[in-house]
Parts: structure tokens; sequence; C-alpha cells
């Protein structure tokens, strides 16, 4: 910009000076050589418009490539957060995910004893009573071909022949009405199921806990003299 305003000003010198001489009769020669000047001059002119032109051209492509960065730079940014905040989050549920698998692993831990007492309880049942002579388990309220019956899981230790037979039982604390029927053998060295029968009939299915009283016989007399009590008070089922 500065070159064209030089360029402005050398012409007005150019037409001061021919004002100047033509009022003192200049000669052709002068004229022509002033002409020649004037038409350089505007040649230099034409070119440093054209020059400014693409100047500016190319000055305004540069600010749009400039901002176009800027926004790119600033989405950029934005999007870097949120893959930060991401990968906190990720690291978070991580941690709370092994916080899990910790308290999983425990209670795994806890459960699985229970589980194999649930399963050892369904095969063999609580135990009631034990002595050197036998073991006794409550198993459940079944049936005895067609009566209600509480069943029993006897273990017989000895080296001899042992009956099992009831005197009372009682489910949560009530007596189970009815006579009860029950005589039933258990091999030496053996286990088995005895059973307790009732032609009335069984209420409670599913009892809590249990008490009675089961009588052991030995008819052989070898191991003790006839029978002794097994009574159990309240045991948990």
């Amino acid at each position: 910009m500065k070159n064209i305003f030089v360029v402005i000003l050398a012409l007005l010198n150019i037409f001061c000076f021919a004002s100047c001489s033509s009022d003192n009769n200049i000669s052709e020669n002068s004229y022509n050589e002033l002409q020649t000047t004037y038409t350089q001059l505007m040649n230099e002119y034409s070119l440093l418009s054209k020059e400014f032109d693409n100047y500016k051209l190319e000055t305004s492509d540069w600010i749009t490539y400039t901002e176009a960065e800027k926004t790119a730079k600033t989405i950029i940014s934005q999007k870097q957060q949120e893959i930060t905040e991401l990968e906190n989050n990720i690291a978070s549920l991580k941690d709370n995910i092994s916080l899990l698998e910790n308290k999983l692993k425990s209670l795994k831990e806890e459960i699985t004893p229970l589980e194999i007492e649930e399963s050892r309880k369904l095969a063999e049942g609580v135990m009631i009573f034990e002595d050197n002579n036998v073991k006794i388990n409550y198993l459940q309220i079944g049936i005895d071909f067609f009566n209600d019956a509480v069943i029993f899981w006897v273990e017989n230790k000895t080296d001899y022949v042992l009956t099992i037979q009831c005197d009372t039982l009682s489910l949560d604390g009530i007596v189970i009405d009815g006579n009860s029927t029950m005589s039933d053998d258990v091999a030496p060295k053996s286990k088995g199921k005895v059973y307790t029968a009732y032609s009335d009939g069984i209420t409670n299915k599913n009892p809590s806990f249990i008490s009675g009283q089961l009588r052991i016989i030995d008819f052989s007399r070898e191991l003790f003299d006839f029978s002794y009590d097994a009574k159990f008070i309240n045991i948990v089922l």
C-alpha cells in the first residue's frame, strides 16, 4: 500500500512538471520523455496493484485456515476431555467390579459349606442322638407304605442287631396325635432308614424342631440288658 502512495505522488510531481514546462515552451522531446516515464509508472502501478490484490487473497485464505485450525483444536480438546472422563469411568467400573468379585468370592466361601451341609442333611438328616451303640438322624416327614411317618436314619455301630421302637414324638412342641407304629431292625455295622408311622396322619410336614424318645433294643441281650431310651429335646432341623 505504501508503494501505491509513492506512485501517486510521483505522478502528481510529473503533472506539475509538465504544466510548468508547457509554460516555458518545453520541447517535443522532453514531452515524449515525460510520456514514457508516465507509462512506466502506470505499468509499475498496475503490477503493484495486482501484487496487493494477490496478497489480500493469500491473507484471506490464511485467516480462514487459521480459524478452521482453531475450531479443530477446540473440538479435539473437547474429545480428549471426553475420552479422559470415559477412561476414568472405566477405571472406576473396573474397581467396582473387582470389589464385587471379591464379595462374590467371599460369599461363595461362606455359602459352599452351607451347601455341603444342606446336601449332607438331605442325604443323612440332622443328628438327634448318638452314643457308642447308635447314631440317629432325623431325615424327613414321609410315607411308610400308606401312612404318614417320621423317617430316621440310623447307624448301628455294634456287632449285633439292634431294634428301634418309638415311645413318643413331638414336632415344634406339639405331640403327634394318634398311636405310632415302629419296630425296625438295623443290621450290625450298617446304616438304614427306620419309620415311625401314624395311621391318623401327620399335620406338620415341615417342622422346625423335634423332641421325643426312641427305644434302643438288643433282643439278644449280649450287648446290654435288653433296652434303653434315646431321648432328644428341641433339636433344630
